[in-house]
């Protein structure tokens, strides 16, 4: 074929462009097919596993990708954090407006939220509910009518497993006495020695 690309780069279209060819950290492996703009494009793979499509006229200025770029730089977790609010700050509107178009649903979000917290699912969370009848495991205070109190999961911050649902006012509790069983102990002491 040997038609020339209208770019700096001096790529030619083959119809199977050679897989296994290398641009920097760039593998192509796929043959050459129209993006969803009708451009001539490749599959390409980075070293660390990262795939994605490169319009062939691109080739010769791929260089490292978001997930190699993070890992070189070695930022810390502070700096990932500065970046990320002055990110939002400087994009808020965007990101406001994009969260409209495209709203998450509640259930899938807080399914990602379990998952991503806990590793479980609103399954198991719902489990643990029936088992303790609504009620906070401590003081059994209802979830839910007319003394409802909220809601929380109470896991190790060790392990991150769960351990059981939680009124919010008795998960506090446990973290001011730092999940210690003396202290724990010794305040009750305090309670029935008064």
């Amino acid at each position: 074929m040997g038609v020339r690309i209208p770019h700096h780069s001096h790529i030619k279209i083959r119809k199977n462009m050679i897989i296994g060819s290398k641009y920097g950290n760039w593998t192509i492996i796929s043959e050459v097919f129209d993006n969803k703009w009708n451009k001539k494009s490749v599959n390409c793979q980075c070293i660390c596993g990262t795939v994605r499509i490169v319009e062939i006229c691109k080739l010769n200025d791929l260089n490292e990708c978001r997930k190699c770029h993070i890992l070189n730089k070695k930022v810390s977790v502070e700096e990932r954090k500065i970046y990320k609010a002055k990110y939002f700050q400087e994009n808020k509107e965007k990101i406001y407006e994009r969260r409209k178009k495209n709203p998450v649903p509640t259930d899938v979000l807080k399914n990602y939220q379990l998952k991503y917290l806990y590793n479980t699912s609103i399954d198991e969370i719902d489990a643990f509910y029936i088992v303790q009848k609504g009620r906070c495991y401590i003081c059994k205070r209802p979830f839910f009518g007319e003394n409802k109190v909220r809601m929380v999961i109470d896991h190790d911050h060790k392990t991150n497993l769960i351990r059981s649902l939680l009124c919010h006012g008795c998960n506090v509790g446990l973290g001011n006495f730092k999940e210690d069983i003396n202290s724990l102990k010794n305040a009750v002491k305090y309670l029935e020695k008064i």
